[in-house]
Formats: structure tokens, C-alpha cells, sequence
């Protein structure tokens, strides 16, 4: 009998402790929250006080006091919904589906991944900010992002962009089998000669319809990246043959050293296809195709000074 108390005993220790994990790790009930499904639903169809949307959503305590300008009303539910898995910490994939944002996914040392970049889609609602906003020692993947149409630029490149790096990058930074259509610029690096990228690895990544350029790069002490296979095109209308306005494809300005492999530039209106700048560089095959000049000395390439 007592053997039998005993075995009850530990099977109920088993039976609570997996309702403790359960209940800490509400991955799954937090995604059942999102609509991702390409269309508009702000928190305030579905709370009535700020109040209430923070009880559901407790990151927008710290959220809203650091954004004073922004009213919690006009928040997207998948914004909150991709906000608050990452405020968890915890590992997690975003399933297939139109997530649909209107402020940037802001975070440092941002995890975010899909399940692929033909199921997983962030679109940002707003032309005039980047869909995703890091620094540190980010890993993004599996997930097409951009906006509804084509953001120009309007002064600074990175208010449009698909990811902007504000404060640079640290070795051991993954951004990898993207796909970044309607943009400024795919991916940007804050202009600022304090602001570096370190051991990063960018690759496998697809950039279209752009105003602006698919990689800008540009600062100083920028060393052992590596930049692989990367895809720009810009159609603007792939079955009339119509072709989008860029001043750039790629920008890299300021490596002390990286190795970059497989370049594509197609099918767009470029001033420069590729502009390495104040760098020494092992670059190893680019591809054009479809590339036409816009700009007086439009070139292939252009080659700044202090450059190998």
C-alpha cells in the first residue's frame, strides 16, 4: 500500500510540474491572438482601455511609457502579438501567415523567425518606417518582410527600409533566407562612423522593388563579415518589362576586411550597381543581368579611394 501512496505521490509531482511549464510557456496562446491575415486590426476593436490591452499585453507598460507619441489605440494586434513573444525570451517560429504592423519591430538582440519565406510574411502598414529596427547580436530568418508598395525616400533611406541596423552589429549576427520586397533599402546600416559591423554573416537573401538600394553598408571598422549570396531586382512590372529607379544595388563602404561571395544586380534603373568605398574586400563573383545606367557615369562599379 504504501508503495502504491509513494508512486501516486510522484505521479502527481510529475502531473503539477507539467502544468507549471504549461502555464510559463503560453507560446501558443499568445500566437492564437494574432489575426495574420494581410488586413488591419488595431487594439482598439478589441479593448475598450489602455488599461485592458496592457493586462493581455504587458509589454506595453514599458512600450508606451518609452513611445510617448504613440496611441495604444491605433497598435496592431499582430505588432503586440510578436512584441510580447519576444519580451518572453523564449524560442519560438512564427507560423504562416500575413502578420500586419504599423510601428518597426524595435529590439536588440531580436530573434525572429518564420517558417519560411513563402508562409511567413511582416507587412508594415507604414512607408515611413523600417519593418524591423536592431543592433547586437540579432538572428533573422525564414520570413518575407516589407511594406504595401514602394516607400520613396524621403531624406534618410532607413525611415523605409526592411532592416535597420541603428547601432551596428556584433560578431556572431545571422540575417539569413530573407526576402525584402517594397523598400528603401533591404537592409541599412545607420551612417555613422561610431556605428560598426562585426563577424556578421549575411546571406541567402532576396531584395525587390527598391527606391533606394538592396544593401547600404556604410561606416567605418566594419571587419570579418561575410556576405553571400545575395539576390537584387528591381521590376517594377515583371509581365509589361517595366523596371524601378535605384541610385544604388550595393553600398559597402568602410571594411577594414570580409569576404563576399555571388552579387546578382538585375533587372532595374541603377546609377551604381556596386559601390565599395574605403575597404579592402575578397570579393568573389557578381552577376548583372538586365542592369541599365540611370545616372550620367552610371557604371557596373564604382571604386572609391583607399579601396582593394
Amino acid at each position: 500500500m504504501k508503495k502504491w501512496s509513494v508512486l501516486l505521490i510522484i505521479l502527481m509531482i510529475i502531473i503539477v510540474g507539467l502544468y507549471i511549464i504549461m502555464k510559463l510557456d503560453n507560446t501558443d496562446e499568445i500566437l492564437s491572438r494574432a489575426y495574420a491575415d494581410g488586413k488591419s486590426h488595431p487594439l482598439s476593436k478589441e479593448f475598450s482601455t489602455k488599461e485592458e490591452a496592457v493586462k493581455t499585453y504587458p509589454f506595453l507598460e514599458k512600450y508606451l511609457n518609452n513611445n510617448e507619441n504613440i496611441d495604444w489605440k491605433n497598435l496592431e494586434v499582430d505588432f503586440c502579438v510578436i512584441n510580447q513573444l519576444s519580451e518572453s525570451n523564449r524560442k519560438f517560429d512564427l507560423p504562416e501567415g500575413d502578420f500586419i504592423i504599423n510601428e518597426p519591430l524595435q529590439r536588440d538582440d531580436i530573434r525572429l523567425t518564420g517558417s519560411g519565406v513563402s508562409r511567413t510574411k511582416i507587412t508594415q502598414m507604414n512607408p515611413d518606417k523600417p519593418v524591423i529596427v536592431t543592433s547586437g547580436v540579432p538572428y533573422i530568418a525564414d520570413i518575407y518582410m516589407g511594406h504595401f508598395s514602394v516607400p520613396q525616400v524621403n531624406g534618410d533611406a532607413s525611415k523605409g527600409a526592411g532592416i535597420y541596423l541603428e547601432k551596428g552589429l556584433r560578431d556572431g549576427s545571422v540575417l539569413e533566407r530573407l526576402v525584402i520586397q517594397n523598400v528603401t533599402s533591404g537592409i541599412y546600416l545607420n551612417e555613422n562612423d561610431n556605428v560598426h559591423v562585426y563577424s556578421s554573416s549575411f546571406r541567402d537573401i532576396r531584395v525587390a522593388r527598391f527606391s533606394h538600394s538592396a544593401f547600404y553598408l556604410s561606416g567605418s571598422g566594419n571587419t570579418g563579415n561575410v556576405i553571400s549570396n545575395i539576390y537584387a531586382v528591381n521590376w517594377n512590372n515583371y509581365e509589361q518589362k517595366t523596371k524601378l529607379k535605384a541610385p544604388y544595388g550595393f553600398v559597402l563602404r568602410g571594411f577594414d576586411e570580409g569576404s563576399v561571395h555571388q552579387l546578382n544586380v538585375e533587372h532595374g534603373l541603377y546609377g551604381k550597381g556596386v559601390v565599395i568605398s574605403e575597404s579592402n574586400l575578397d570579393l568573389n563573383s557578381v552577376h548583372f543581368e538586365g542592369f541599365v545606367p540611370n545616372e550620367n557615369f552610371g557604371s557596373f562599379f564604382y571604386i572609391g579611394g583607399n579601396s582593394n
